[in-house]
């Protein structure tokens, strides 16, 4: 239990460090306040490598993201001025979503695996990852280097950012799948099982609320796929 808390504890100031990172590049005017908000969002990400690989009890898996979650729907919007990680969504204007919806999935993910399928956590490691790494890389993509637009559900996407999600969590799928017992087939087909539901739940779900959706509903094929098929 104590190294649980300890790694905990490390995840925690991982994040923070990751957002204070996101403020102070933008407050010093070297890009602004969406990209640094893309950029804390990506890198923040990466605190489930700690809790998959370090952390066993379930009730502390989840008491990381249960925080920020709290912090972000009671005490951060006091603030005179919202720090980077609640900079409006580049195309709507409004707040983006991401800093309560995403805590919110992995606090319901990280505890209902760790506690109930202890064995198929990779599944909401992936589904995590599908929806910081993948949908983050894709936002970025789209907005830089998108040429190939289309219209889907209300949603400007790019061709190029559809290829940099599925390819996202693909290698994030990837990277975890050796940590389970999966034949090489199994592995491969639930990689790109991951990757096909992630980038269309992305695609098919309204804006501000892909956090949401994207890892619940990939959580959720997955662990069919990998139980059943």
């Amino acid at each position: 239990m104590l190294n649980d808390l300890i790694i905990a504890a490390a995840s925690f100031i991982y994040i923070l460090v990751c957002l204070a990172a996101g403020e102070l590049v933008s407050r010093f005017g070297l890009t602004n306040r969406y990209n640094a908000f893309q950029t804390a969002r990506i890198a923040s990400t990466g605190w489930i490598f700690f809790v998959y690989f370090g952390i066993g009890n379930a009730f502390v898996a989840a008491a990381v993201p249960t925080l920020f979650f709290l912090l972000n729907v009671f005490a951060v919007p006091r603030f005179k001025r919202p720090p980077v990680f609640l900079a409006p969504s580049s195309e709507t204007g409004k707040r983006d979503a991401w800093p309560v919806l995403f805590p919110f999935s992995a606090t319901v993910l990280v505890f209902a695996f760790w506690y109930w399928v202890p064995d198929c956590k990779f599944v909401a490691a992936v589904s995590l990852l599908a929806a910081g790494w993948g949908g983050g890389a894709a936002d970025v993509i789209d907005r830089f280097f998108g040429r190939y637009k289309y219209q889907v559900f209300g949603k400007t996407k790019s061709f190029e950012g559809t290829v940099t999600m599925f390819l996202a969590t693909f290698i994030a799928s990837s990277a975890l799948m050796p940590t389970t017992k999966m034949g090489s087939a199994k592995f491969l087909s639930t990689s790109i099982c991951a990757a096909v539901v992630a980038t269309a739940t992305d695609n098919m779900t309204p804006r501000l609320t892909e956090a949401l959706a994207v890892p619940l509903g990939t959580a959720a094929v997955v662990l069919w796929w990998a139980l059943a098929v």
